[in-house]
């Protein structure tokens, strides 16, 4: 089982792929009636980053990210 802390000490490339592909969801063109239905990928994959291994996506994580959307989506 792989805890937050042996998570610290290890790849840290499974958080930022996963942050990659939900930044991809968010940029991503959807139909207008399928725009109502669209979720907060980023929202939902900070969460459970910070879930699964707190030590490395806490708060300060998840405002960060949070800019670096606020920037790509201008």
């Amino acid at each position: 089982m792989n805890t937050g802390l042996q998570f610290r000490l290890s790849n840290k490339t499974p958080l930022l792929v996963s942050i990659f592909f939900a930044m991809v969801l968010v940029v991503m063109r959807l139909p207008q009636w399928a725009e109502v239905w669209r979720p907060d990928w980023i929202a939902l994959v900070v969460i459970g980053w910070a879930v699964f291994a707190p030590g490395v996506c806490g708060p300060v994580f998840g405002m960060l990210t949070g800019l670096v959307v606020d920037v790509v989506l201008a």
